[in-house]
């Protein structure tokens, strides 16, 4: 009886995708939050200028390419980028418009526009957005960003 009872459960949770989706959308969601709480960090980060933090969120083998280079940079590049654009703490703000994220396995994909909100030498606001695509990736030290882009709109 046993035996029956676990084979039609098998089959009933097999037969009903609902079922499936439920279960993985629960692990699948807290980890995209985990990755959107680590884009929020890293833009704090930056306007910090708290380099410690920021450089071990890119991985060794990172690739990417910022909006006001004419090239992709590896992170060599990027980290002597990040030591000359954020060498102070600025007090602008920031707001990330999530556009979508997809998680497999130990890779992530994310896209957002983020909107920041500056005063220049006047004390005048401005305000200035950015599309980003980050791809993450797991190892075991946790995730690390393996490449992205950057776009000024």
């Amino acid at each position: 009886m046993k035996k029956a009872i676990s084979v039609l459960l098998s089959v009933f949770a097999f037969a009903c995708p609902q079922t499936q989706a439920t279960h993985g959308e629960g692990k699948q969601g807290k980890v995209e939050e985990e990755i959107w709480a680590l884009e929020e960090a890293y833009l704090a980060y930056h306007r910090d200028a708290n380099h410690e933090r920021i450089l071990p969120m890119w991985h060794d083998r990172f690739l990417g390419w910022p909006d006001l280079e004419p090239r992709p940079a590896d992170k060599q590049a990027v980290t002597r980028r990040l030591e000359r654009r954020y060498a102070q703490p600025a007090s602008w703000t920031f707001k990330i418009e999530r556009a979508g994220i997809r998680v497999t396995g130990n890779v992530a994909i994310n896209f957002y526009t983020v909107h920041f909100l500056k005063k220049d030498e006047a004390g005048k606001e401005q305000k200035e957005s950015r599309r980003i695509t980050h791809t993450w990736i797991k190892d075991d030290s946790g995730w690390k960003i393996l490449g992205g882009m950057s776009k000024q709109q």
